[in-house]
């Protein structure tokens, strides 16, 4: 693996349900996790699952059949691979999925998105101790607020998926810093060795975290959200 990461995205949202994809692109394993699953989650765990193996593919350069190897979740949830040698992050919201996959050896990094959306700002801002809320209103003065909101919240979701603790580290990640550079970045008061960069892309903001001295990385990096027939052609 000569590169640090392959990311892939894809916008899902006009494309209709399939179980024939379902199965041409899952493992066995898979396919038995999401069976009773409602049709909106059976895609939103296959276009996580499809970007995350299509990243592995792009970053290994192994000729593999998407259904012949599994993404597989530990016991909170984080997803990873079996043969070890990667770090996998899988997000998805309102038709959008995206996955990292990284040489463990070079990089760890994690991805969030979100769709950026005035009526979530509030129901984000009740989250936030009154620190965290006084840098809120702060920061709003410089961005749109649900700019801030989605900052806000990606910015913990790919921190707290980069340790693999998910949702239950939300209170222990208070966001000390949301500044701009050549890049808007956010900074924790308790992980000062970590940063997260926000990217974003028409109505959907990505947050990347990894550490400091790696992070950087994703300031300048090509987003391409890609539609699914480019995606299944990987």
């Amino acid at each position: 693996m000569s590169s640090a990461f392959e990311f892939v995205s894809v916008d899902f949202r006009d494309m209709p349900f399939d179980d024939g994809i379902l199965k041409k692109y899952l493992h066995d394993s898979e396919l038995s996790r999401i069976s009773k699953a409602a049709e909106k989650r059976k895609q939103e765990f296959l276009y996580g699952r499809i970007c995350a193996k299509a990243a592995y593919k792009k970053l290994t350069g192994r000729d593999i059949s998407y259904n012949m190897f599994p993404v597989r979740s530990d016991s909170r949830g984080s997803p990873f691979l079996d043969d070890g040698s990667c770090f996998v992050s899988i997000t998805h919201d309102s038709g959008l999925a995206a996955a990292i996959v990284s040489n463990k050896e070079k990089l760890r990094a994690a991805v969030d998105v979100q769709r950026m959306d005035y009526h979530n700002t509030e129901v984000i801002y009740k989250f936030l101790n009154e620190r965290e809320k006084l840098l809120f209103n702060s920061v709003s003065l410089g961005f749109r607020r649900e700019f801030t909101a989605s900052a806000f919240w990606t910015a913990k979701e790919a921190m707290s998926k980069l340790f693999g603790y998910g949702f239950s580290m939300f209170s222990a990640l208070e966001i000390s810093e949301v500044g701009r550079e050549e890049y808007v970045f956010v900074n924790f008061k308790n992980f000062s060795g970590f940063k997260v960069i926000l990217r974003e892309q028409g109505e959907f903001l990505f947050a990347f975290a990894a550490e400091n001295k790696e992070v950087q990385i994703f300031s300048d990096y090509h987003l391409k959200i890609l539609t699914p027939t480019e995606l299944f052609g990987i």
